[in-house]
């Protein structure tokens, strides 16, 4: 079961990486307003089946392993936008890739999708789907 939950995972970042450079080839990010938070909610579903599939195995009551997890999709999410600064600040980059107030948006579309994530890797572990 727990393998199913990485194969999940890893069609989710499978579907980032085509959709990131459809986004960048089409200028999606650019045209349609909500893509780059679009992107962020798959993204943060990835963190979340990621976090869910590490703490698998951990015999976690329902609220640590929504905190736990949660906790790592949080570090995930802040760890991406610190990424965001540095590739803008290295590559001196003309448009703004990162700032405040994306960043803050960006995170939180990244928790919310990751909710989605962390609920189905429970689901999966009460072996309701």
């Amino acid at each position: 079961m727990k393998e199913h939950i990485l194969y999940r995972a890893m069609l989710v970042v499978l579907s980032v990486f085509i959709l990131n450079l459809a986004g960048s080839f089409f200028s999606w990010y650019n045209a349609i307003f909500w893509y780059d938070k679009f992107m962020h909610v798959i993204g943060g579903i990835w963190l979340g089946l990621m976090a869910g599939w590490l703490l698998f195995s951990f015999p976690l009551p329902e609220k640590k392993f929504w905190m736990y997890s949660l906790l790592l999709v949080f570090l995930g999410t802040i760890g991406w936008e610190v990424m965001e600064y540095i590739v803008q600040y290295v590559t001196g980059a003309g448009f703004a890739l990162a700032t405040p107030v994306d960043s803050i948006f960006d995170i939180i579309f990244g928790m919310l999708g990751s909710c989605i994530g962390i609920w189905y890797v429970i689901l999966k572990k009460k072996e309701i789907l």
